[in-house]
């Protein structure tokens, strides 16, 4: 994937993960979607998802796990790998700072209590983005492709 396309496809990707993670996030924190806040953490979410993704080498930290256990590019179980590998990092890092933002920053309460409470979602929230990430990461890709003006290989 070219840089132009794998750019494309992170700026999908973190639109869509902070779409499902702020929908849920206010769903379970306030029982509700709240407007202005939810656009703002929506927006937030995507821009904190996207430095994470384009800066932190996951994607690559899961490909090299795929070929430890001989997984081939295009393959599931490599998908499954590069998609359990960015499912541990982004959700981890991105619920901590929205849960410190949207409680904290937004609500007032202490950061402790933000921290904890992030700390007791994370493994839902990573769960989550694993099952999404897999049903979405092919049509997302096709689509990056497709707005870079760029063939996709078959792998």
């Amino acid at each position: 994937m070219s840089k132009k396309a794998a750019t494309i496809y992170n700026v999908f990707m973190s639109l869509f993960f902070s779409l499902i993670f702020t929908t849920l996030g206010q769903l379970l924190g306030a029982g509700r979607i709240i407007f202005p806040g939810y656009l703002i953490s929506y927006v937030l979410g995507a821009v904190i998802g996207f430095c994470i993704v384009q800066f932190l080498p996951c994607a690559l930290w899961g490909e090299k796990l795929a070929g430890k256990f001989g997984a081939k590019p295009g393959s599931f179980g490599f998908d499954c790998c590069v998609n359990l590998v960015i499912s541990l990092i982004l959700p981890t890092v991105l619920t901590l700072v929205m849960s410190v933002f949207e409680m904290s920053v937004m609500g007032g309460a202490p950061i402790k209590v933000s921290l904890l409470a992030g700390l007791k979602s994370i493994p839902m929230y990573i769960l989550i983005a694993f099952a999404a990430g897999l049903v979405a990461a092919k049509p997302l890709q096709k689509l990056a492709f497709k707005a870079a003006g760029e063939k996709q290989r078959k792998e």
